[in-house]
């Protein structure tokens, strides 16, 4: 087994264990991973079979010091998958998080509008006047869903022609933008809104066939909604 299979090895381990104590392992400041040497350190040097691999001593004031001795070898792989479990940790948190959406307004002609970003608006313009960038080749580019909703809020849509851009609006990102105008709202709300009103809309269109499935009158599945 090579040393990265062995780190990939240990991670599973990690990554089966309670949360509790991934979680401990994660958040341990990383001077501190001293602290798993008679635990996970204990594991791996005797599950992964350490101490049967030869290895030449290099003894520094009696004490081996060499690279090769299964001591330092856990310590390296608690270190590289506790590298690994902050990369992973640093992704899930660029995955959940999102661009803002930009407030809407009603302009002169009384069409609802995302308030555009001047200097985005200003570049773009630039850019598609001395051809070297345009919407066409924007489209083209590698740029993600939420990244192209952004823009197209920055550069003042409006929220009917948002609506249009089908292949990266989604629902949920025209009726949260549309909730923070309507309810008057902060973005957090006007989602929790959003919501909300999804989880009615599938309970209503659940209740008939739940109501058949279970064989009792739609009404009597309202529960404390009376």
């Amino acid at each position: 087994m090579t040393f990265e299979e062995q780190v990939n090895e240990v991670l599973e381990w990690i990554k089966g264990a309670p949360v509790n104590a991934q979680k401990k392992f994660k958040e341990t400041p990383e001077n501190d991973l001293i602290g798993f040497h008679h635990t996970i350190g204990t594991q791996i040097r005797n599950n992964l079979k350490l101490w049967e691999v030869p290895w030449t001593p290099k003894l520094v004031n009696g004490v081996d010091c060499s690279e090769d001795h299964p001591d330092a070898i856990s310590a390296r792989i608690i270190k590289d998958v506790w590298d690994k479990m902050q990369t992973m940790k640093t992704q899930s948190t660029l995955k959940e998080s999102h661009h803002p959406i930009q407030p809407l307004y009603l302009d002169s002609a009384g069409v609802l509008r995302f308030k555009e970003n001047r200097i985005v608006r200003h570049l773009l313009d630039v850019a598609t006047a001395h051809h070297i960038c345009d919407m066409n080749k924007l489209a083209c580019m590698d740029f993600d869903k939420e990244e192209r909703q952004q823009f197209a809020q920055l550069i003042g849509y409006s929220l009917s022609g948002y609506g249009e851009l089908r292949s990266y609006v989604t629902d949920k990102a025209y009726n949260t933008a549309f909730a923070m105008y309507e309810l008057d709202t902060n973005e957090k709300d006007a989602r929790i809104a959003y919501l909300e009103n999804e989880l009615e809309n599938l309970r209503s269109a659940l209740k008939e066939p739940m109501a058949t499935l279970f064989g009792v009158h739609p009404d009597d599945l309202n529960g404390n909604d009376e």
